[in-house]
């Protein structure tokens, strides 16, 4: 059996312990023959709980689509790469605040005037 798993037989009732050995021993066959790594956990009647099992080797990796609305929010102005990164800031289209009929004439004065924090 593989020392790897001599830390799970201590959360696990001595009774149930061959238990415990005949699961991990399969689990132990099927990650010989695949290649592949599980993570798992027990709990104190020997069952195992198999929490993760890693990609096949050689597997292409996959990637989640993405949305249209992300793809724009990602890519700013440049149309050509949807997913090229902006800095963060205004847009071109919005030069100020001032042309936001929400904060009134005085909003653009109001922002000039806060003190800077100490720091």
């Amino acid at each position: 059996m593989n020392p790897l798993y001599a830390h799970l037989y201590a959360h696990v009732m001595v009774l149930f312990w061959p238990w415990l050995w005949w699961q991990l021993r399969g689990i132990e066959r099927w990650r010989q023959a695949t290649g592949r790594g599980l993570l798992i956990a027990t709990d104190q009647y020997g069952n195992v709980h198999v929490r993760w099992v890693e990609d096949a080797p050689g597997a292409a990796h996959v990637r989640a689509p993405v949305s249209d609305r992300l793809a724009r929010a990602l890519g700013g102005d440049d149309a050509t790469n949807p997913y090229s990164r902006r800095m963060p800031g205004l847009r071109r289209d919005q030069q100020s605040h001032r042309d936001c009929p929400a904060a009134g004439p005085s909003a653009s004065a109001g922002l000039a005037n806060l003190p800077l924090p100490h720091t």
